[in-house]
């Protein structure tokens, strides 16, 4: 029979010696004459020990502040992602317009250029008095 020496003694299911093991409905599948009795022993030579209940209530007091402060970064990131969303936003339209403007201007650039070349043509043509409907407007 399990030990009977442990401080979980009070819970333990207690039966004259030489009875049956009393089973209970609960078997975790350890063995086959598992019993209450070997559990609360179980329990007695693996949890029990001296744990530095000070330093556990520390380190659950830092685990409150760190859980705070990761709340409040979780709302500052959620903030910032909305602020970082209409920033890109924002961004992609400049972007748009910007590149759009390059391209008006090298096309001004180009029409310029031809329009100078066209009238190059028509100083040509009327030198040599040929008629030509575009160069008469």
């Amino acid at each position: 029979m399990a030990n009977n020496n442990g401080p979980l003694d009070k819970f333990r299911v207690k039966q004259p010696s030489g009875q049956r093991i009393i089973k209970a409905g609960f078997n975790p599948g350890r063995n086959a004459s598992w019993d209450w009795n070997e559990l609360l022993t179980t329990i007695e030579a693996n949890f029990e020990s001296d744990f530095d209940l000070a330093a556990l209530e520390a380190n659950v007091q830092a685990n409150k502040v760190t859980g705070s402060t990761n709340a409040t970064n979780i709302a500052t990131n959620t903030e910032d992602i909305g602020t970082n969303t209409t920033a890109i936003a924002t961004k992609a339209t400049t972007a748009s317009v910007t590149a759009l403007n390059a391209t008006v201007e090298a096309l001004t650039v180009q029409l310029s250029a031809n329009l100078e070349k066209v009238a190059a043509i028509c100083a040509c043509l009327t030198a040599a008095e040929i008629e030509c409907a575009a160069c008469e407007r």
